[in-house]
């Protein structure tokens, strides 16, 4: 059984702060000089056993990312043969698409949720189908709908785990074909409709909001709860415009939006050195936090994100519903009402 993680909550963030010390500058590690957090020695952000590493007073700290958003990850030793070994073991893996085949998540119920979960999960799937074309189904349904020797879902073979036995929230972002074995938790049956959507979200293959390269919050690093990488912007990801009220942004105190929008802030991988400002709780307008992530669904930016990611990917002809022509803007987006309900394929019955 996975270890309890300590993940945030769309309002606040649980678990230990890193230091309050900025960043050091001084750090080496297999050779490699580096400065500030989460930078990676070998591998990606997100890709599955990739290390990286924070330095911090002068002295580095080495975790491994478990491509899982929203936790905390494990510290290993920052030794060389740790991460010779690593480096040997992903030195082949050339990184494919991140989407899922046919845009056809499939899903395996490990855990029983509650009848409000449940009515929650109906409700996501409902709008990822009818706003992005995306569907997910129980694994058990996967050989009745689409077949022998399919790619959906690697023949039926992968699946996120939906479970709701770890606290907190936290999914596995996209896809990866293969040995693959995905897992989404909802700890809290009380959560609310846009944590399911968030973490659904990454599932489809979904960066956080607040890594975008020009985002406007900054990020107050000794007020971190979850790892680092979870806040370092992420220059590989598919980006559109900024969007500070997207249901994919933290709204946590490690967040805030600047009072001078003139100076220029270090991200969590840059220190002062970088010619930047480290953030600092004086340099927040907390009058505006409320902004941060605060869509109650999708938002016209994540809709059109989405479509952006899979715009290469077809639909399958068996799957229920149909895609949107025309970009999504906050005055055609479809009514709740309007989305078209699939068939509970995403029950185990």
């Amino acid at each position: 059984m996975r270890d309890p993680r300590r993940l945030f909550t769309f309002s606040s963030v649980l678990g230990a702060c890193v230091s309050p010390q900025a960043a050091s500058s001084a750090c080496s590690v297999g050779g490699v000089q580096f400065n500030g957090l989460a930078h990676y020695l070998v591998g990606r952000h997100r890709l599955p056993r990739s290390i990286y590493a924070d330095c911090i007073d002068d002295k580095p700290t080495c975790y491994v990312d478990d491509g899982i958003s929203d936790t905390t990850d494990r510290q290993v030793p920052c030794d060389d043969v740790v991460i010779e070994t690593r480096r040997r073991e992903l030195g082949v893996l050339v990184e494919e698409s991140r989407t899922w085949p046919y845009r056809v998540v499939c899903l395996s119920w490990v855990d029983n949720f509650s009848e409000h979960s449940n009515e929650r999960w109906a409700r996501a799937f409902k709008e990822f189908q009818a706003r992005v074309g995306i569907t997910f189904i129980s694994i058990n349904n996967c050989r009745r709908i689409y077949g022998q020797n399919t790619k959906v879902c690697n023949n039926c073979q992968t699946s996120v785990r939906m479970m709701n036995s770890q606290p907190g929230f936290y999914a596995s972002l996209g896809y990866y074909p293969g040995n693959y074995d995905p897992e989404l938790n909802i700890g809290d049956g009380q959560a609310a409709y846009k944590v399911y959507l968030h973490e659904l979200g990454h599932v489809v293959g979904l960066y956080h909001e607040h890594a975008h390269p020009q985002r406007q919050a900054i990020v107050l690093r000794d007020k971190l709860r979850v790892s680092s990488s979870e806040y370092a912007k992420e220059q590989r990801a598919h980006t559109l415009r900024y969007d500070v009220t997207s249901v994919m942004h933290y709204n946590s105190e490690a967040l805030c939006l600047p009072r001078d929008t003139s100076l220029k802030f270090c991200d969590v991988t840059e220190t002062e050195e970088n010619n930047c400002v480290v953030p600092k709780e004086e340099h927040c307008d907390r009058s505006e936090q409320d902004l941060l992530g605060r869509s109650a669904q999708l938002s016209s930016h994540d809709v059109n994100a989405i479509r952006t990611l899979y715009d290469d990917e077809p639909r399958h002809s068996r799957s229920p519903g149909k895609l949107r022509a025309k970009p999504e803007s906050d005055e055609n987006a479809p009514s709740p009402n309007e989305a078209q309900a699939q068939e509970d394929d995403w029950r185990d019955y």
